[in-house]
């Protein structure tokens, strides 16, 4: 990990700062790879311009990394290069064909185009983004909230991306905004390839991610508990519920040596707490419908057989981001 701060010339403080927040779980060389792209681009990872993407990744099993960047961070590459001469447009169409400067419709635009004017080119680069192929939609086929409520706005930050992305390949390809890319927050099966940028000109359709199986790793358990710690929000536990799920959390790792330090690990790694004292309630009771305790033949409380496989891949996943893979 030292050296990722000597080859992108971030201290070590920096480096690990930008692991514990922007890319949270990312693996040593997704960290190295977000950044990369981020000293490629010259853009700010702490102001938000470029950031991290865990997406669940069928074919691996497991939540990939993506790097994304904001539109603010498409125009300061632009303006950084010395040949950004400014934009032309937006302008939006309806299905008649005939563009406008301003949309007022009450329905979204069917097309929406920019232009970028770059000093040493003699034409702008034009960019069109249809509606069909760019909004972004729920599992009912709704728009999203943004999607609905700035339909304009949103589309016309896509068609801009793409100008963007023609006049500067050097500096952004590879590189998408939320905008342009939110399909790809569902898992792409292995019968779809992954497409690049131009190819995002064809029509893009959003795909139905598949529930993962369990045991569950690592960084989507943390996700299913943080969500179901919401639903918890402003619940309390009782004494007896929080006496079983501290007896549960030591159950996990019966038999397996120092009980009290995997329970705190776990505990941390899962609710940013090693103390269960300090853990708040939603979040304990979110660790007690995870543990799923149930009495056995002879009356006592015994904890899910898949939270226990889950709790010992929990357990590597945290000793080695830790840099303790010896203890494990």
């Amino acid at each position: 990990m030292n050296e990722l701060a000597t080859v992108n010339e971030f201290d070590q403080s920096q480096v690990d700062l930008i692991k514990r927040t922007i890319a949270k779980g990312a693996t040593d060389d997704e960290l190295k790879l977000f950044i990369m792209q981020a000293q490629r681009t010259g853009l700010d990872p702490f102001s938000r311009q470029i950031y991290a993407i865990k997406r669940y990744d069928s074919k691996e099993g497991r939540y990939v990394m993506a790097v994304q960047v904001s539109i603010d961070g498409f125009r300061l590459v632009a303006e950084r290069s010395g040949e950004y001469a400014g934009q032309l447009g937006p302008y939006w169409c309806g299905q008649n064909g005939e563009w406008k400067e301003v949309w007022l419709e009450s329905t979204p635009p069917a097309a929406a185009k920019v232009a970028v004017l770059r000093k040493d080119f003699n034409e702008p680069l034009w960019a069109v983004a249809t509606w069909e192929q760019y909004v972004q939609t729920n599992k009912n086929g709704e728009p999203m909230v943004m999607w609905k409520k700035m339909p304009a706005l949103m589309l016309a930050k896509c068609a801009e991306s793409l100008a963007l992305r023609k006049a500067f390949p050097q500096e952004l390809s590879g590189l998408y905004t939320a905008d342009e890319m939110g399909q790809a927050d569902s898992d792409i099966p292995e019968t779809v390839e992954t497409v690049e940028a131009e190819v995002i000109e064809a029509e893009v359709k959003q795909i139905e991610q598949p529930k993962p199986t369990r045991p569950f790793e690592p960084a989507y358990l943390k996700e299913l508990i943080e969500k179901k710690a919401a639903q918890h929000d402003g619940e309390t536990m009782n004494d007896a519920q929080n006496s079983l799920m501290v007896g549960m959390l030591e159950a996990v790792f019966a038999g397996d040596g120092d009980t009290s330090m995997k329970r705190h690990e776990l505990c941390k790694y899962l609710t940013g707490y090693a103390s269960t004292k300090k853990i708040p309630d939603n979040f304990k009771l979110s660790l007690l419908d995870w543990l799923k305790p149930v009495k056995d033949e002879g009356g006592a409380y015994t904890p899910d057989g898949m939270a226990e496989k889950e709790a010992q891949k929990v357990i590597i996943e945290a000793l080695k981001e830790n840099g303790q893979q010896e203890l494990i």
